[in-house]
């Protein structure tokens, strides 16, 4: 929350922040709504990773990336037994995951 507080106590305050994790970007809106009056969503963006439920809540309403954690366990299984198994080989696996939009961003402008 420390570094939301500066961020938006900045000069040139930005239009959008990207947190590292949905727990970063709720104490984000919290500070931006509760310390300094922000209308998230349109005042500012905020924007999470991980999609946690607590992001689908109507009072955090985030925007998240959601990792598609089922898919990289699988994978990672897979790529183990491979490893143990003498059939190793260089590996370059994609898990695509989802931008899962919310209100607390708004569109691109300009």
């Amino acid at each position: 929350m420390a570094a939301a507080r500066r961020l938006l106590l900045a000069e040139n305050r930005p239009d959008a922040i990207s947190c590292a994790n949905d727990t970063m970007a709720l104490g984000a809106i919290s500070v931006a709504r509760h310390e300094f009056g922000l209308d998230v969503g349109r005042a500012v963006s905020i924007a999470g990773y991980d999609d946690v439920p607590m992001a689908a809540w109507p009072t955090s309403s985030l925007t998240s990336y959601s990792q598609p954690a089922a898919s990289m366990v699988n994978e990672t299984v897979r790529l183990i037994a491979r490893l143990r198994s003498d059939l190793a080989d260089h590996a370059h696996i994609v898990t695509p995951g989802t931008l899962v939009i919310r209100s607390s961003t708004r569109p691109a402008q300009g």
